[in-house]
């Protein structure tokens, strides 16, 4: 589970690094875990030559208590912490509207999030309803666990419980993510 964590933090750090070479200045990172080495503000703050606008969004209590600790806006940017389940997307866009301009374009991260999901609650529909609320030229970057990342087991004997992350480039919106944001007629 350590070398999971520890490739997730890699791929996040190089996600945030790609996104603000691609000109992105506005992070809403769901489901953050903090305190992490290179949380998504650090690499941001230091990736991007001018302010970096990042709020994070976990409903863990011990998340909490580092976020209020950890997290300050400065000279560098601006960070936010939303006390908020994923599947509480009224609530997550509301509260990010505070700091973040949905005008512009901005990166959605759901990193090792979406498996903790169950299917009832339809983790589709909620990546929709946070797509669809962003602008033309934003950016989703998600990783998941898979099958190979979990522990072996009498149903499952091949699986090592060695994380064998894919990793991809973020995806911009519109770009063939495969989620298709919500259409008025």
């Amino acid at each position: 589970m350590r070398d999971l964590s520890r490739a997730n933090g890699r791929f996040l750090a190089t996600v945030v690094r790609y996104l603000c070479d691609a000109g992105i200045r506005q992070f809403l990172d769901i489901g953050t875990g903090l305190p992490a080495p290179d949380n998504t503000h650090e690499v941001a703050q230091r990736a991007a030559r001018d302010a970096a606008r990042i709020v994070y969004v976990d409903y863990d209590p011990i998340v909490l208590a580092h976020a209020r600790a950890l997290l300050t806006s400065g000279e560098a940017g601006a960070t936010e912490y939303i006390d908020s389940d994923l599947r509480d997307t009224q609530t997550i866009l509301g509260a990010t509207a505070k700091l973040l301009d949905f005008t512009k374009p901005m990166a959605v991260t759901l990193i090792s999030i979406l498996h903790a999901i169950p299917d009832g609650d339809d983790p589709h529909a909620i990546v929709v309803r946070l797509l669809g609320a962003v602008p033309s030229g934003s950016y989703l970057a998600i990783s998941h666990m898979g099958p190979s990342c979990g522990a072996r087991s009498a149903a499952n004997p091949n699986v090592t419980g060695h994380p064998a992350p894919e990793h991809r480039r973020p995806t911009r919106r519109g770009a063939g993510t495969g989620v298709v944001p919500r259409r008025t007629r």
